[in-house]
């Protein structure tokens, strides 16, 4: 069977809503040209230009935040992809924005924000080839919960253990791109940033969010568990793009059914979720078990197995309550799962 990383869930009517709530937007700070930063969205949605679906973009997609940064944020996105003039601020005080190279701080004064994203924009890239890390949360505008922005590090060794993990990232990732490019061409897709959460609990941790298109936060204590939660995080953003053109479960249906990944029973979606991502993650170890250099990771893909078969027998019990767009989703998602068992 062919391997499940191509599939993507069509972005269209995500982009088709970024469209019009770009012609809708009017910014909390003034200074922006927001006639320019406006139609330059606008005319990037109707391209279907990928560099939109990033969590610079909060100010449209219902992200919490300030605002009038949040505003700012995304000017200063619009005009790093686009050389759009966006406008002048002036601020009060310094803030924390993000480019295409990364965070950078505006001292308090005036700033043109096409030159302060052209001069970013222009900077020479790194070699790494991400999802870049956001450690401080500055391209979210809103603080993680059990992330560094949360807790910094308060200790020589707080700060020598984040050093590690980042470190551990970087290899990871490194080490994906060259041993398992289509899986990590499907991750680029969606995820386009990485917050880092603050480990050592004893459970690994990973969360993404609607709301915040490309993000994903997760701990970063071991290759293993990175690749995992990276592959988990990102099969959720490409449900969330689905759910953007048609909801997948019938909205009036209350049901309430055993999650393998929750202690307490979830509505349906979370079942469809974990099915989806349990899909995926057992897919990433199958095809892991199969190169050398990772082939001990393959000893998670029986566990796994067993958790989304499980997922996906109370989907296909309870399919009628799937929309038409559920269902095909489902039956995607099968596919991907059978991938995985064919072993």
């Amino acid at each position: 069977m062919e391997a499940p990383w191509s599939w993507r869930p069509s972005r269209a009517a995500w982009f088709d809503a970024i469209a019009d709530r770009a012609a809708c937007w009017t910014p909390a700070v003034t200074g922006l040209d927001d006639r320019a930063v406006s139609a330059a969205l606008q005319a990037a949605a109707r391209a279907r230009d990928e560099w939109l679906w990033h969590p610079c973009l909060g100010r449209l997609t219902g992200a919490d935040g300030d605002v009038a940064a949040s505003d700012l944020r995304m000017a200063i996105w619009v005009a790093a992809n686009t050389r759009v003039d966006a406008g002048a601020i002036s601020l009060a005080a310094p803030l924390a924005v993000w480019t295409p190279s990364g965070a950078i701080e505006l001292e308090p004064g005036r700033h043109e924000l096409a030159r302060v994203a052209g001069a970013e924009a222009g900077a020479e890239a790194a070699p790494f080839p991400g999802p870049a890390v956001d450690l401080w949360c500055h391209s979210t505008g809103s603080v993680e919960p059990h992330s560094w922005a949360a807790a910094p590090a308060a200790s020589p060794a707080d700060a020598a253990a984040l050093e590690g993990q980042l470190q551990t990232y970087a290899r990871t990732i490194a080490h994906l791109h060259e041993l398992l490019p289509a899986c990590m061409a499907w991750v680029g897709a969606a995820t386009r940033v990485v917050v880092p959460l603050r480990g050592g609990v004893d459970v690994f941790r990973s969360c993404s969010h609607p709301s915040l298109p490309g993000m994903v936060a997760l701990d970063l204590m071991s290759s293993p568990d990175i690749a995992e939660a990276i592959v988990h995080e990102s099969a959720h953003l490409h449900l969330f793009t689905a759910e953007a053109a048609h909801d997948l479960i019938e909205p009036d249906h209350e049901g309430r059914y055993p999650s393998p990944l929750q202690p307490e029973p979830r509505p349906l979606r979370g079942i469809l979720l974990a099915c989806h991502a349990l899909a995926y993650i057992c897919a990433l170890y199958r095809d892991a078990a199969r190169i050398p250099a990772l082939a001990r990771w393959g000893q998670q893909l029986e566990p796994n197995r067993e958790l989304a078969r499980d997922a996906e027998q109370t989907l296909a019990r309870e399919e009628r309550h799937l929309t038409a767009a559920g269902r095909a989703f489902f039956a995607d998602t099968r596919r991907v799962l059978d991938y995985a068992c064919d072993s």
